[in-house]
C-alpha cells in the first residue's frame, strides 16, 4: 500500500530541514508547483490513479539531490528516491519508473515515457508563464552569476533549444514562452545597442 501523503509531508520536513539557504529557486516552492503542475497536466493527458501517483511521486523528489550537489543533482535524487520510496510502500518496477522520470529531467530533457515527459514540462513550465523573469533571477542568484550578456545569451540559448512534450503543455504554454523569449531578445538588443 502506497503512503504517498506520509511521503509528502516527510520529503517536504526533509527539505525543510536541509536544503541549502540560497536555493532560491530549487526549494520547496518550486517542488510543490511541479508536483502541482504535474498532477494538473497528467490528468488533462488523461493518465490513470496509478500513472499519476508514480508522476506525483517523482515530481515530489525530483529535486531532492539538491541538499547535496547542485550539478548531477539528478542523480543523487535517483539514489536517495530508491532508499527512501522503499519505506514507503513501492514496488521495484514502480522505483524504476519514478527514477526514469527523474532522470530525463537533466538538461537536455530526454524523456522515454509519459510520464517522463509530463515531469519534464512541469518541471520548466514557468518558462511559459508570467514568471519566467522573476523564477530566472532567483536561478541566477542560486547561481551565483552576473546578469550581462553572457547571462541572457544563455536563457535565450535554452528557450530555443527546449520544447515541450506534452499537448497539454504545448496548447497552454507555448505561447507565453514564445513572448518570453522575444523580451529576452529585446534585452538582449538593448545590451548590445548600450
Amino acid at each position: 500500500m502506497h503512503k504517498f501523503k506520509e511521503l509528502e509531508r516527510f520529503v517536504y520536513s526533509y527539505l525543510e530541514k536541509h536544503l541549502p539557504e540560497n536555493n532560491y529557486y530549487h526549494n520547496i516552492r518550486h517542488v510543490k508547483e511541479v508536483v502541482r503542475t504535474a498532477e494538473y497536466i497528467g490528468k488533462k493527458e488523461g493518465l490513470n490513479n496509478e500513472e499519476l501517483l508514480l508522476l506525483k511521486t517523482a515530481a515530489l523528489l525530483h529535486d531532492i539531490g539538491h541538499i547535496h550537489t547542485r550539478k548531477g543533482h539528478e542523480e543523487k535524487s535517483v539514489e536517495m528516491a530508491e532508499k527512501i520510496l522503499q519505506e514507503y510502500g513501492y514496488e521495484r518496477w514502480e522505483i524504476e519508473r519514478i527514477k526514469e522520470a527523474i532522470l530525463a529531467t537533466r538538461i537536455p530533457q530526454e524523456p522515454r515515457s509519459r510520464i517522463a515527459e509530463i515531469l519534464c514540462d512541469a518541471d520548466v513550465i514557468n518558462i511559459g508563464t508570467d514568471s519566467f523573469f522573476e523564477s530566472s533571477e532567483l536561478i541566477r542568484l542560486e547561481e551565483g552569476r552576473e546578469m550581462n550578456r553572457e547571462w541572457l545569451q544563455g536563457l535565450l540559448s535554452f528557450l530555443e533549444n527546449h520544447h515541450f512534450f506534452t499537448d497539454t503543455a504545448k496548447k497552454e504554454f507555448l505561447k507565453k514562452k514564445k513572448e518570453n523569449m522575444e523580451r529576452v531578445l529585446a534585452l538582449l538588443e538593448d545590451i548590445d545597442s548600450s
